[in-house]
């Protein structure tokens, strides 16, 4: 008989006489194993797969009838190919048992669920715990037949994605990939492992991590593995170059920056067409390009006060190399006034430039030297050759006068921040008040007065006067000449205010923008009439440049 199957049975009885009768509803049932059969009152029930007996007993006499179960079930799959489970998660298990006749029937829930070890426990219906990280085999019987499926409980520490936002033209597509930081195991690529949701399809959608523009607008592709998400922002811009109005050129550049003056430089990184990238002032071209017939693109890029000069470093994306030349040019003559080559030793790396007044200071891998306004350069510390191999490990700075301030975050160890002369020596530590679970450490460092600082820390602003101190009042802050500016979400609005360098304090609302998305731009450049908003990094690399009058966006130049 098979498994949930019912049969009946008769007892007969043969008396002295030879006489048969049937005593079936006279004597008492039993079984020598209930969980193969059951039976009451001459009817059998198939319970598990296996053999046994029968008893049935009348009037002082015994008698054994031999019964096996057999099994309609072929095999069970244990479902979710995932091979991981988060420490402390809670995962409702589905198991599917596959029948002779080809049938599938859940048997989460009336099979058995075993784990092997502590590292983790599951109940009868089917809820598993993870306990603890290590490796556990789960085992799921039904009817006789076994699944195994062998697990591991991790701890994650942070998902990294390779990109920690996207700027598409409507059309172009990316691929993002993601990598997970575990606490007792090395980290692995989970890109494929996890799942991928495009939060607004209308703007893009997302593959599998591949991410293709549909319309111009805002969005986000969000990632789950585990117990853990992230969202990566997606600005999706219109096809082909973005006008701007008035005197303000068309372009699709790459990478932007704006000098004081109001000159909009522009390093144009032609990926799609194969075309050289080219440098442009306010939209004519000034100068061809340096370096060899290979190069495609900028990798980093700076401009004076006034944006008369302009250095820059390039890339050959096809071999995925960098040049360590840093080419600096005269915008508004359109001449080369110096080529830096490989003034520095060592291999590698992404070189860093900054203008300070009207001298230009480059870092690359703990060196740093500057270029002064009569094209003479000097190398003001060697960390190779002086023993300050300390600043090979920092790599966040921000250069002011006559200091930079320095910045790294070491696992284990937390944030780093010192003051340092333009000799390398170490002025002193940054550090009292500094939050432990700092992530990178102090960033867009600003200078109020001397030996006072803002900085965006942790997602929030912080302000250094001896001590680190939270700043809820403030947004993201910068310095435009004698001006600092904090942006910050107020109600509906991004509320830009003048923020007193004397004592810190933000004054009256300037502007209100309705239209921002976000209020992570840094004021960049402001008149009466225009304001400029950016966001860049602290060597003044901008990743993002959006032009507003009154209550119009203008402009947004592509990452």
């Amino acid at each position: 008989m098979g498994v949930g199957e019912k049969a009946s049975i008769t007892a007969t009885g043969i008396t002295t006489t030879g006489q048969s009768v049937d005593v079936t509803g006279s004597g008492t049932w039993g079984t020598l194993d209930t969980n193969i059969v059951t039976v009451s009152g001459g009817m059998i029930t198939g319970v598990s797969v296996g053999a046994t007996s029968v008893v049935f007993e009348a009037m002082g006499v015994k008698a054994q009838a031999a019964v096996s179960v057999t099994s309609d079930v072929v095999s069970i799959d244990i479902e979710d190919n995932q091979p991981m489970i988060a420490s402390g998660q809670r995962v409702n298990l589905v198991a599917k048992a596959i029948l002779k006749n080809g049938e599938v029937i859940d048997s989460s829930s009336s099979g058995t669920w075993e784990v092997s070890n502590d590292n983790a426990r599951v109940t009868t219906s089917g809820q598993l715990t993870a306990l603890k990280d290590g490796k556990f085999t789960l085992t799921h019987s039904y009817y006789g037949v076994k699944a195994t499926k062998e697990l591991e409980v991790v701890t994650i520490k942070q998902l990294v994605p390779n990109r920690s936002a996207l700027r598409l033209f409507v059309g172009d597509s990316e691929q993002l990939t993601v990598r997970a930081e575990f606490v007792n195991r090395t980290s692995e690529e989970v890109g494929q492992a996890g799942e991928w949701v495009a939060m607004n399809e209308t703007r893009a959608t997302v593959d599998n991590g591949l991410v293709t523009a549909v319309g111009a607008g805002q969005t986000a592709a969000r990632f789950k593995f585990l117990n853990q998400q992230l969202d990566i922002k997606v600005d999706v811009l219109a096809k082909g170059m973005l006008k701007k109005e008035g005197a303000l050129p068309e372009y699709s550049a790459d990478l932007v920056n704006i000098g004081s003056a109001g000159h909009i430089i522009e390093a144009r990184n032609y990926r799609a067409t194969g075309q050289r990238p080219k440098l442009l002032v306010n939209g004519s071209e000034v100068t061809q390009l340096d370096g060899p017939s290979s190069i495609t693109s900028f990798e980093t890029i700076s401009v004076n006060s006034t944006g008369s000069i302009v250095a820059y470093q390039l890339r050959d994306d096809k071999a995925n190399m960098l040049f360590k030349s840093i080419f600096v040019h005269n915008t508004s003559g359109g001449k080369q006034l110096l080529r830096l080559g490989d003034f520095f030793e060592g291999v590698c790396c992404k070189i860093y430039t900054q203008f300070v007044g009207s001298d230009l200071y480059v870092f690359k891998n703990g060196q740093m030297g500057r270029l002064g306004a009569d094209g003479i350069f000097t190398v003001l510390f060697d960390g190779y050759k002086a023993g300050q191999e300390i600043f090979q490990s920092y790599s966040n700075f921000t250069f002011l006068k006559d200091k930079i301030i320095a910045t790294k975050t070491s696992r284990g160890e937390g944030a780093k921040v010192i003051e340092i002369d333009y000799q390398g020596k170490i002025i002193r530590s940054l550090e009292n008040g500094l939050p432990s679970h700092g992530d990178n450490g102090p960033r867009d460092i600003v200078e109020l007065s001397e030996g006072r600082y803002i900085a965006r820390m942790n997602g929030s602003t912080w302000e250094f006067s001896g001590n680190w101190f939270e700043r809820p009042d403030l947004g993201y802050v910068s310095r435009f000449g004698e001006k600092v500016y904090s942006i910050k979400r107020e109600n509906n609005f991004c509320a830009i205010r003048e923020v007193d360098s004397a004592v810190g304090n933000a004054g009256d609302i300037i502007h209100n923008y309705s239209t921002l998305n976000s209020c992570n731009e840094r004021v960049s450049h402001t008149t009466g009439e225009t304001h400029v908003l950016s966001a860049h990094d602290v060597f003044g690399v901008v990743k993002q440049v959006t032009f507003f009058s009154n209550e119009t966006r203008r402009a947004d130049a592509k990452e």
